[in-house]
């Protein structure tokens, strides 16, 4: 019998795994967890912030240890000190005390490979104790401010093609074989397990007549993923009554607080959202055990991203419960359309009008949104988790 290898994955953040606290990157990583306990591939040994809120959880994780790194009002004083030193001297390597505390993890450990996700913070510090070959570095953003040191890792793993050629073109040093394209995958029977009765109960929570056909935007409420523009094409829908917009999410989630102590990335968002009124319902956060009777409720779904969005994991969501979705031409969004189940508006001046215009023929066209559905639905397969775990861990183990 063929030895598991060992996996040590690097949470990208302060938020807790399993991701009782949400975060993309927190439930992608509790996703790969739960699949490798169904395919006992391999034994997986994360490092993430100590939370007591996951350790019954963690229970159910036979084939994962759990390694926690502290936190507390001192050492984030000390980390926004070190941020700040960072930005008054990029060329010079300044540490805070989670990667102190990885490193020291890290270095009581046996294991074959170690998957930084998402933090590129984090690389120069761990190519330090790690050799190059056993560093994975997983790249899930366009943010490609650290792709000078991308080459310290033996691969880098991207959600699209077009990402791919940014990040050889900007890094020279890097082979070929080492920027490897990753089809992103969700948990596609999670999305799939609501049930007309749990929607019915849903609706009439949050107080959405069945005549009212719902538009449905799902992530972090922010200019930069285009909820501004959403909300002023909304806005020139008129007098129209039949529908109501669902944004579910956070406002500024993750984005802190600009110098004079206002969130950041939301400006006019509060504004434009009063005056929609009661035609417009925002959740606030939903905890993930209950995104896919949120997500079921709707009848449209859109993903506006004016920024350079990489693979969005609504996208994909919407067509696992066979919804249609309008999207920007923004980032790696292309690489997942098709106009069988999307409609695609260009980013730019006329972005609000074309979104308007793709409202109103989804909202008026009842045939064409089930046939969209249909087609969603079905190509969604190749989203499944299984399908990406399995290329994941020939990516990381290659």
């Amino acid at each position: 019998m063929t030895k598991r290898k060992k996996i040590v994955i690097i949470a990208p953040s302060v938020l807790p795994i399993p991701a009782i606290q949400s975060g993309a990157y927190e439930q992608l990583i509790e996703y790969i967890l739960k699949v490798n306990e169904e395919l006992k591939a391999v034994d997986f040994i994360l490092i993430s912030k100590k939370n007591i809120g996951t350790y019954k959880l963690r229970k159910k994780f036979n084939y994962t240890t759990f390694h926690d790194f502290d936190d507390n009002i001192f050492k984030r004083i000390f980390n926004n000190i070190n941020k700040r030193i960072n930005k008054l001297f990029p060329q010079k390597i300044h540490y805070n005390f989670h990667v102190t505390q990885i490193q020291d993890i890290l270095k009581k450990l046996k294991y074959d490979k170690v998957l930084i996700v998402g933090n590129v913070d984090y690389i120069n510090p761990i190519s330090e104790i790690v050799e190059k070959d056993k560093i994975v570095f997983y790249l899930a953003t366009e943010i490609l401010s650290h792709v000078n040191i991308f080459h310290k890792c033996g691969k880098i793993i991207t959600g699209n093609n077009r990402l791919v050629n940014l990040v050889l073109d900007k890094n020279k040093a890097l082979k070929s074989n080492e920027v490897v394209n990753l089809i992103p995958g969700i948990d596609i029977d999670f999305f799939r397990k609501s049930t007309a009765d749990k929607v019915k109960i849903l609706k009439k929570k949050l107080g959405i007549p069945d005549s009212k056909k719902v538009i449905c935007y799902i992530g972090r409420i922010v200019t930069s993923k285009g909820v501004n523009v959403l909300l002023e094409a909304i806005l020139k829908l008129n007098n129209r009554d039949d529908y109501t917009l669902l944004l579910i999410g956070s406002i500024g989630s993750n984005f802190g607080s600009t110098s004079n102590g206002k969130v950041s990335d939301v400006e006019g968002i509060v504004e434009l959202i009063a005056k929609l009124g009661d035609k417009c319902i925002a959740t606030g956060f939903v905890a993930n055990e209950e995104l896919a009777d949120y997500l079921a409720i709707a009848d449209i779904g859109v993903v506006p991203s004016i920024c350079e969005d990489v693979a969005p994991a609504s996208y994909l969501q919407f067509q696992a419960i066979g919804i249609p979705t309008i999207v920007s031409n923004g980032g790696g969004i292309p690489e997942f359309f098709s106009p069988d189940y999307s409609i695609m508006v260009n980013r730019g001046d006329t972005m609000i009008e074309e979104l308007q215009a793709a409202l109103i023929t989804l909202l008026d066209d009842i045939s064409k949104r089930n046939t969209m559905g249909k087609m969603a639905f079905a190509n969604s397969d190749k989203f499944s988790m299984n399908r990406y775990f399995k290329d994941l861990i020939n990516i990381i183990e290659s």
